[in-house]
């Protein structure tokens, strides 16, 4: 901005100017975010949402790391702050009660991943030979959907699953069934040692760049597991591992890059206006942030089990959209200390279709209340699509079919 110091007659008529500096336009930030999707995602968040939910919505091109939609629900109208908002305004606000509306739980909440985090045990127990594809766990030494190792070490409740896995009881098996049983045995087969060399490759525990701060995840809360329940725990995302909602995506988007994370943005370039020509002063191009982070055969045998999510269980079905090939995982953790609240989560990607997606739904919910992460999963999914089906139509110049 300019400022101009002067000074005036006692009638107010101007003297002498003392200082001048002319404003200078500032330069704009060119987003990659999508106007349509995000409002539509946001939208479906307050549709979708009651008073007692809060979480957010993701949707990234996993091979540009382009940031499509960043939603995070309580939210508010940045409107309020042109004029200055009133002491009850800035109360309600900071008021924990209403869920925090300034609060980004894209890049700041911190939440177990749970299940969502099976397919990177599974990756991890595939390249350490800890595991092969075809082992399948002896469920003859599961009473009632409870397992407790046979381990000296172990002296804690049982670990339980929500139901039984088809025989056999295999590495695909087990992914489409999301068993807890399975891949607490998976990581106590890796070791401590190995999983925790595996989760820091796997970004965890490392500042995640972003053009946003971004909360640092973690593995627990000490150089060390505490126990081996912990390491047990932990291969199904519980235990005391964290991380954000944007780093999750973004690990997520190795499954559909060819094994490597993208660098994320949400800024595509910055430009501003000199001597009346608009011109480009920085422009971002993709790329990676880690390479390599699976090997191709982890891909290839992981791929398939995370379509089957979506292709052999109902909670999957809806997102089967033909020709998108749509893969994908979903994943409940329970918090509080009573359990009564739950972090669900549901992470999307296409391996066909006209364009790479990838959609992360979390949201912080009452216990059993998880199941809605679905209905926004697949609004925000298929309204993606359409918006990259038009797109793609109109750089072919080809009519669009009609709905």
């Amino acid at each position: 901005s300019g400022i101009e110091l002067s000074t005036y007659s006692a009638t107010g008529t101007k003297k002498n100017i003392l200082y001048r500096k002319d404003a200078v336009d500032g330069s704009d930030l060119r987003l990659t975010v999508d106007a349509d999707l995000q409002q539509f995602a946001e939208c479906t968040l307050m549709e979708y949402l009651t008073d007692e939910m809060s979480g957010c919505v993701i949707v990234i091109d996993p091979t540009t790391g382009h940031v499509l939609t960043e939603a995070s629900a309580p939210s508010y109208d940045p409107n309020d702050f042109t004029m200055g908002l009133s002491q009850e305004q800035w109360a309600y606000m900071q008021d924990p009660v209403n869920r925090l509306p300034l609060y980004d739980r894209t890049t700041l909440g911190l939440y177990p991943p749970g299940s969502i985090f099976k397919p990177f045990t599974a990756a991890m127990a595939l390249e350490t030979e800890a595991l092969t594809a075809d082992f399948a766990f002896d469920q003859s030494r599961i009473v009632r959907n409870t397992w407790s190792p046979d381990d000296i070490r172990w002296t804690y409740p049982a670990i339980r699953r929500v139901s039984k896995t088809p025989d056999p009881m295999n590495l695909y098996n087990s992914i489409v069934n999301s068993d807890n049983i399975y891949f607490a045995y998976a990581a106590m087969q890796v070791g401590e040692t190995n999983f925790r060399e595996y989760c820091t490759k796997y970004t965890f525990g490392k500042p995640f760049e972003y053009d946003l701060p971004v909360s640092t995840s973690r593995i627990s809360n000490t150089i060390s597991f505490t126990s081996i329940k912990m390491l047990a725990d932990s291969g199904y995302g519980q235990g005391e591992m964290l991380i954000t909602p944007l780093q999750m995506t973004c690990l997520f988007s190795a499954w559909a890059n060819k094994g490597n994370i993208i660098r994320p943005r949400v800024v595509q370039r910055i430009a501003r206006t000199e001597n009346h020509t608009y011109i480009t002063i920085e422009e971002f191009t993709p790329q990676y942030a880690y390479l390599n982070l699976l090997e191709q055969s982890t891909l290839n045998t992981l791929i398939p089990a995370l379509r089957g999510v979506i292709t052999a269980r109902v909670a999957g079905a809806s997102l089967d959209i033909a020709g998108w090939d749509i893969c994908g995982k979903t994943g409940t953790a329970q918090v509080g200390s009573a359990n009564d609240r739950e972090i669900a989560w549901m992470i999307a990607f296409n391996t066909a279709g006209s364009a790479p997606l990838l959609v992360c739904v979390a949201l912080e919910v009452p216990a059993d209340q998880g199941g809605i992460r679905r209905d926004i999963e697949r609004a925000v999914f298929r309204k993606a699509i359409e918006i990259a089906d038009a797109e793609a139509a109109a750089a072919s110049g080809s009519p669009q079919s009609p709905a």
